[in-house]
């Protein structure tokens, strides 16, 4: 990633919130300290700092413009540079080793154990909408056999009762149902309508 991109990234964040932590009217002097804070998991300028801080400075006044914004790059590949107990355990832990006892990589690691629980959470609420979705298609499915089935046995039978013909019978519900059903289902459906009929009556 070319540095002058991550550079002006970072200038427009400080803007935006050094715009946003200053309220319309305050006084200039109030401006609070406004940090942003790059973690990267490469060497962002090639210098194998673990940390880079980049301040308005000028060395030959050895004046800070603005002493309290700062733009910050964490390079958690870095070897260089001295770093405190718990930027050191923040480092260790982005790179898996979670051992440190500092506060922060603890809650890193909350943090992560939670994000860890909730994708399980998430994967079984997905196994069960997917079980959902199959078993409506299922029932679906089903219904439309169920109608159709009915839908052939009443046309069978109505024409048994006209005609008192099978073979009419059989023709008719074959062409409008034979998509659906065997020649030996129709028939046992006929053989079916004739036991209902001769009932009836």
């Amino acid at each position: 990633m070319p540095e002058d991109f991550l550079i002006n990234r970072a200038n427009f964040y400080l803007s935006l919130l050094d715009f946003a932590k200053r309220p319309t009217g305050e006084n200039y002097d109030k401006n609070k300290d406004v940090i942003v804070i790059f973690v990267c998991m490469f060497d962002p300028f090639n210098e194998n700092q673990k940390l880079y801080h980049f301040r308005m400075y000028d060395p030959k006044l050895n004046m800070e413009l603005s002493p309290n914004r700062h733009i910050l790059f964490l390079n958690c590949k870095g070897t260089k540079c001295r770093v405190n107990a718990s930027v050191q355990g923040y480092i260790a832990a982005m790179n898996g080793d979670l051992s440190s006892t500092e506060p922060l990589v603890q809650s890193v690691k909350n943090d992560l154990e939670k994000i860890s629980h909730n994708r399980i959470e998430v994967a079984k609420i997905m196994e069960l909408k997917e079980k959902e979705r199959v078993r409506a298609q299922y029932y679906k499915k089903e219904g439309i056999d169920m109608e159709r089935l009915v839908g052939v046995k009443k046309l069978i039978r109505t024409i048994i009762r006209i005609s008192n013909d099978d073979a009419t019978a059989f023709n008719e519900a074959k062409a409008q149902y034979g998509d659906y059903y065997t020649d030996d289902q129709l028939k046992e459906f006929i053989a079916e309508a004739r036991n209902r009929t001769l009932q009836e009556a």
